[in-house]
């Protein structure tokens, strides 16, 4: 009896040792895939999950759980470079709208300096077309020329509207003439 009882113990604590190994091999290496992930290493996996008892459930769930922190870690980081090129968007985006408020005033300058130099243009075409009216009056009708100088010729085209070179004539009496002929130099 003793010797079956001792038998009984020793299978006993055979089967005892097997199965803690069993369960306990497992469980460490689940602590240890925990503890590398826990230093911030997602780049692990619990690993030998064969068997569908709960220690491989729990090592399958772990598994599942690394993917999804790997996930949402890749995801943070792709967030966090889309908030610095959002960022650098938004500054861009203030830079050329500081450039288009200076490009409107810059517009309005040159708008407003246009409508002065149209009004000048209109001025001085004014006066140039009043200094024109003047030197046709100023200038002798051809049919007076030809009185004192039959068969005369005259070769006069101003460049512009107002020549700066005019002739004048003016009868004193009977065969008697005064011609002035200026030139303005520079004035075509």
């Amino acid at each position: 009896l003793v010797f079956w009882i001792f038998i009984g113990f020793c299978v006993a604590l055979a089967g005892g040792v097997f199965l803690a190994r069993r369960i306990s091999k497992p469980i460490l290496g689940i602590g240890a895939v925990a503890e590398v992930v826990g230093s911030g290493n997602l780049d692990v996996k619990v690993g030998e999950l064969t068997s569908n008892d709960e220690i491989s459930d729990l090592g399958r769930q772990i598994n599942s759980m690394i993917d999804g922190l790997r996930e949402k870690t890749r995801l943070e980081i792709f967030n966090k470079k889309l908030k610095d090129l959002n960022d650098q968007l938004t500054s861009k985006n203030e830079e050329i709208e500081d450039a288009n408020k200076q490009l409107s005033q810059r517009n309005a300058q040159i708008s407003f300096q246009h409508k002065i130099i149209e009004n000048k243009n209109k001025m001085i075409t004014s006066s140039i077309n009043y200094a024109w009216e003047i030197q046709n009056a100023v200038i002798p009708v051809q049919a007076d020329l030809n009185e004192g100088f039959p068969g005369h010729f005259v070769i006069y085209r101003p460049k512009d509207i107002v020549s700066g070179d005019f002739y004048w004539y003016h009868k004193l009496g009977e065969g008697l003439y005064i011609i002035a002929l200026a030139d303005c130099t520079g004035h075509g």
